[in-house]
């Protein structure tokens, strides 16, 4: 089973790599540099990503010692820069598009609104375990209570 645990890190490991590459040599495509700061954010965001998905699965798998707050941590990271990624490369591809919107701060933080949302519920998701319970175990179970 480790196997399989050292050939999805490698493979992570692989994305992590690729991703540098693309930040660094399609950062300076960009001419204006606020879109190139979120680009440069898109890359990082993602890169944390990858890295909360290596180590989550590992955990998983038992290679790591699973504990409730470490499993929880890493749940949270995965899917909140999943959702700040989204973000950040519908921004991208708003000023790739020269849409009226980017020079806008409102608009854009109205954007921003579903991932500070998301980031509530994964919080309170913790404290009233309103959805979902994730056991040490791992298995995605519906909520018992």
């Amino acid at each position: 089973m480790e196997n399989y645990v050292f050939l999805y890190n490698e493979i992570n490991v692989l994305c992590l790599l690729l991703l540098v590459l693309i930040a660094i040599y399609a950062g300076f495509a960009f001419d204006r540099l606020d879109a190139r700061n979120y680009f440069i954010h898109a890359c990082l965001t993602f890169g944390v990503f990858f890295m909360s998905d290596s180590l989550w699965y590992t955990l998983d798998r038992g290679v790591i010692r699973n504990t409730f707050v470490a499993n929880y941590f890493l749940k949270t990271t995965y899917f909140l820069s999943a959702t700040v990624a989204g973000y950040f490369c519908f921004v991208i591809l708003g000023y790739l598009r020269e849409a009226e919107w980017t020079n806008s701060t409102l608009v854009k933080n109205l954007i921003a609104l579903p991932s500070l949302v998301h980031f509530v519920m994964l919080i309170i998701n913790l404290s009233s375990l309103a959805s979902y319970l994730w056991y040490i175990a791992a298995l995605y179970m519906e909520n018992p209570f």
